[in-house]
């Protein structure tokens, strides 16, 4: 199982969707995660659903949304295909439910703003389960 978290792009908070630096983090994110994916999942946000759109395109498979509740119950990590890749888009009031479950440490108030410079990649196969940052390019 790997599974790759990205958080949304940045935000426009007049319009409510993605700014001109989310849109052009939408467009360079395929080119930040791996050829093959299997699932996506994502927060129903629309901010979170602009974010995965060239995802989509890019693997030819449709996102499947969830709810904040969904991901207090922490359904996204049940959908994701066990010897498969996995992209889960989220905003920051659903993320820790599932960082939690996987050991994963948790975004603070403090350091909220980082999950815009990072994805966090997350491995787990018989034996082990590893996590790492892969560097967005990206800053609030």
């Amino acid at each position: 199982m790997e599974i790759y978290f990205v958080r949304h792009g940045l935000v426009d908070y007049t319009t409510g969707q993605l700014s001109y630096k989310g849109i052009d983090f939408s467009k360079r994110l395929p080119s930040l995660i791996p050829d093959k994916v299997d699932f996506i999942g994502c927060d129903n946000e629309q901010r979170c659903k602009e974010t995965i759109l060239h995802l989509e395109i890019k693997n030819g498979i449709k996102a499947k949304n969830y709810a904040k509740s969904d991901f207090a119950n922490k359904i996204p990590l049940d959908d994701c295909p066990k010897d498969g890749t996995s992209i889960i888009c989220y905003r920051m009031e659903t993320i820790n439910y599932l960082l939690n479950k996987l050991q994963i440490p948790l975004f603070t108030q403090q350091n909220r703003n980082t999950g815009y410079e990072f994805i966090i990649h997350f491995k787990k196969n018989n034996k082990t389960q590893t996590y790492n940052y892969i560097n967005t390019g990206f800053k609030k």
